[in-house]
């Protein structure tokens, strides 16, 4: 699991290194080829007859023919971000055939490959290892804590640790439980060879030796992947970023990886001690279990549920008071029902920017689909373009939400989060802090310009370079703040223009020209100032 997402697929590092060869896994043809600055960076799926579809994300490169198909569409759009689906049959590929070459674009923090197996229709990702993937895995999972949930109590965290003779323990001898318990807990999965710390594949919970819940992480929808956040406690993660795994199911969690459901909590065993024990194996059924024993005791009294106010399957609407704010919440867009309204609430009529600050749920609510916030202005001076909101993490930064409609009289935002809001203001341009060529500069024929460019707020959005007025394409590497533009190899010798403009989310611009000087003979580099 990563933070907001589960992690579908495999990564298989490639030693520090970029542009090693990547082979088809199998016969078929290019189904999908995507550009973006974040995520996956250069992508490219295949498309094979059984119905599967093979899927490699974080690319330096696409192999020929391919790399020119992808150049000459975004020549074509005016844009290194792309994305296109090849006519079926349109660019065949072989199984072994060089389709791209290993990276480290888009989010990736390292270069390595991203390989995930899909469904034909992009609907479900597969675990590659039932496909026949080998890997070499010799090693346990390891249990690193429970934390034990029970009624008028405050849920307590236990530490698993091993005594000398390798077993697992914890430092209560019992645990005690009234009227129901539940339980959740933090593993990884080590393998050979790898630092990676993986999440365990097959888990198990029983009482009493008896299967009470089990899951398998064998498929899942690709929609799906914030749900990571309803399959572990979420304010625990929120608070001290551990991942703690529930060991039971909760109305609204829709994953389909589990094959035994325990729902909720356990209510209505005996009175008395139970021995409970937690399962963990990865799929080359390397396994590791603890049992511990739980107490259980419980009143016959029987309470009645209150009616929630807040029905996460049914769309919720509400406003606040002075209608500054006003929330549209779609069905099945939060994890289940609350039991407390969510109300907007006002608090700053005027932050610095002449706008108002917000509060709406908290942070210790998870999200699985984008909701609407539909605002009021203040009519400041600043331009309603401008205009944007920000969300306060749980670090307490700044994340940027661009408006997807605005006027006169407010703006509308999807968010993904709930908890502190404002409505900021953009009037800063970006900064075009260095360009690799200065002016009037000799440049080599097969060279790169590299231009260092940032942004205060929403980042770098677009960007455009032009040599002698005519559009080139320009490469954007958001970790480094560097935008790559080829010179042309056609290019004659002599004088030419070079344009950078750089812009951000509220389209403030900055811009750059100056004249440079192709050349194909290195001596005249010696021309250049010092």
């Amino acid at each position: 699991m990563r933070s907001h997402h589960f992690h579908l697929g495999l990564d298989f590092r490639t030693q520090r290194k970029e542009g090693f060869p990547l082979h088809s896994v199998a016969d078929g043809y290019i189904k999908r080829i995507k550009i973006s600055h974040y995520g996956y960076g250069k992508l490219i799926q295949v498309q094979h007859p059984d119905g599967y579809v093979s899927h490699y994300g974080h690319l330096s490169a696409y192999a020929a023919p391919i790399d020119e198909y992808v150049k000459n569409i975004q020549y074509n759009e005016k844009s290194y971000e792309i994305e296109y689906f090849p006519k079926p049959g349109e660019i065949p590929v072989y199984k072994g055939q060089t389709i791209a070459y290993s990276g480290n674009s888009g989010g990736s923090t390292g270069p390595h490959l991203h390989f995930e197996i899909r469904d034909s229709t992009n609907t479900y990702v597969y675990n590659p290892l039932l496909f026949g993937i080998k890997i070499a895995d010799t090693k346990k999972p390891v249990l690193q804590g429970i934390r034990f949930y029970t009624d008028k109590k405050d849920a307590v965290t236990y530490s698993v640790k091993k005594n000398k003779y390798g077993a697992y323990y914890i430092s209560a001898t019992t645990l005690y439980a009234f009227n129901w318990f539940k339980l959740a807990y933090n593993a990884i999965d080590p393998q050979d060879g790898s630092g990676f710390k993986n999440s365990v594949y097959h888990t198990q919970l029983l009482v009493d030796d008896k299967l009470a819940f089990e899951f398998k992480m064998d498929k899942m929808k690709i929609d799906d992947q914030r749900s990571s956040d309803y399959h572990m406690d979420y304010e625990y993660w929120v608070n001290t970023g551990d991942y703690y795994e529930k060991l039971f199911i909760e109305e609204g969690n829709l994953l389909p990886i589990y094959t035994t459901g325990l729902k909720k909590m356990f209510s209505g065993l005996e009175k008395g001690n139970h021995t409970v024990k937690i399962k963990l194996a990865d799929f080359y059924k390397n396994a590791t279990e603890f049992s511990f024993t739980v107490n259980y005791d419980y009143m016959d009294e029987v309470g009645f549920a209150e009616e929630p106010k807040v029905k996460y399957s049914e769309e919720y609407i509400v406003s606040s008071p002075g209608n500054e704010v006003k929330a549209t919440i779609p069905a099945r867009a939060l994890y289940y029902n609350m039991n407390t309204k969510l109300d907007p609430v006002i608090t700053s009529s005027q932050n610095e920017m002449g706008e108002i600050n917000f509060s709406f749920g908290t942070k210790y609510i998870p999200v699985r689909y984008a909701y609407r916030l539909d605002i009021k202005v203040n009519k400041s001076k600043i331009p309603v373009e401008k205009l944007c909101l920000v969300y306060y993490n749980k670090e307490g930064k700044m994340k940027y939400y661009s408006p997807v409609s605005y006027n006169e009289k407010g703006i509308s935002v999807d968010v993904k989060d709930m908890g502190n809001f404002s409505v900021w203001a953009d009037t800063t341009r970006p900064v075009i802090k260095k360009v690799s060529v200065k002016d009037s500069m000799y440049v080599m024929y097969n060279s790169k310009i590299v231009t260092t460019a940032t942004d205060n707020l929403s980042d770098v959005c677009k960007y455009n370079a032009y040599i002698d007025g005519e559009w080139h394409l320009t490469e954007y590497e958001y970790k480094e703040d560097k935008l790559t533009t080829k010179i042309p190899q056609t290019l004659k010798d002599g004088a030419h223009t070079f344009e950078i403009e750089v812009l951000d989310d509220r389209k403030n611009r900055a811009y750059k020209k100056i004249v440079i000087f192709i050349t194909h003979n290195e001596t005249d580099l010696s021309k250049n100032k010092k």
